[in-house]
């Protein structure tokens, strides 16, 4: 129902997203391991630390990757092909890429917060709400019930990374916030003998 020109340009700005998002899949692999290293030494405070400095690169990151796709938008896409038809939907679609970079950013940077937490059921559920029962609910009621094509289905994408982003960091805060969980948690190891 949509067409080669919408197929052509969604490959284009997913495959841009994609490698975009090795960006924030790097600095949650990090942010996993110093998250989990603080939570096993028992390091509220260096737990904190960790949180908030992955989502601050990450932050920073996204920033750049976002201008870079609003910025160039058209001419990214003019790598992929030469045909102006695709070229204009695949830059209205690394558009909306652009806008949700921070979403997706964050959300991906929380995720493997929580994954150093230990926390992985109750973020499974919160990703699977954000990203079918928002995000593509929303992206195919656009797509096809508003009859906006590709973009609606990428405004969706942009709803349910903003969703998961919004449960995610609700849930990292609930554990590494104020009132903690955490605090009292005694080490699990002495260190190196």
């Amino acid at each position: 129902r949509l067409g080669g020109t919408a197929v052509a340009s969604h490959q284009i700005a997913i495959n841009v997203g994609s490698v975009a998002f090795m960006v924030p899949l790097g600095i949650g692999a990090a942010t996993t391991v110093r998250v989990g290293n603080a939570l096993g030494a028992g390091d509220l405070p260096r737990l904190r630390a960790a949180v908030c400095a992955g989502l601050g690169w990450v932050l920073i990151a996204q920033l750049l990757l976002a201008t870079t796709m609003a910025g160039f938008a058209g001419a990214i896409s003019g790598w992929y092909t030469h045909e102006m038809a695709v070229i204009g939907l695949a830059s209205q679609l690394l558009l909306v890429c652009a806008i949700f970079q921070f979403s997706d950013g964050l959300q991906a940077v929380a995720s493997a917060a929580l994954r150093g937490l230990k926390d992985v059921r109750l973020p499974a559920v919160l990703t699977l709400i954000a990203y079918w029962g928002i995000g593509m609910s929303l992206g195919a009621w656009l797509c096809f019930g508003r009859g906006q094509g590709a973009i609606g289905m990428w405004w969706g994408l942009a709803a349910g990374l903003s969703a998961s982003a919004i449960l995610l960091l609700t849930r990292l805060w609930i554990l590494v916030g104020r009132r903690s969980p955490l605090v009292g948690v005694q080490p699990t190891s002495t260190g190196p003998n």
